[in-house]
């Protein structure tokens, strides 16, 4: 696969319980789908992170910027498939007790991130 632009669908660490401090909140639970800027393995494309955020924005979906500094998914990969690279975005659905047998969603962020998804797809011709 040789794709001009992707995007990676996830959950993200929603670490937003009592006693972590801001900088440790990559998002918080309720807050809608998260529209990732970075994590450890890549950066968004700047240009695919404002549209996304424009998109959410103009088809009132709730939404919030996700910055995580450790732990990664496909979207690295997908950025490396071309040479010189492919244009990429993460979007996500906040996770608190990630990876834990407890994991919890909030229904309105999971209810966000289908919209956005469907929105991206039909609209990414104006991307």
């Amino acid at each position: 696969l040789e794709p001009d632009f992707g995007i990676g669908l996830d959950t993200t660490i929603c670490n937003d319980i009592p006693g972590a401090s801001g900088a440790k909140r990559c998002t918080t639970m309720g807050e809608g789908v998260a529209i990732k800027v970075m994590d450890s393995g890549s950066i968004g494309h700047a240009g695919m992170v404002k549209w996304l955020g424009a998109l959410a924005q103009k088809s009132k979906i709730n939404y919030q910027r996700g910055v995580l500094v450790g732990g990664a998914n496909d979207t690295a990969a997908i950025q490396a498939m071309v040479p010189g690279g492919s244009i990429t975005a993460s979007v996500a659905i906040p996770t608190r007790h990630i990876h834990q047998d407890i994991e919890t969603c909030h229904m309105g962020d999971i209810d966000a991130t289908i919209k956005l998804v469907t929105k991206v797809v039909e609209k990414i011709d104006t991307f």
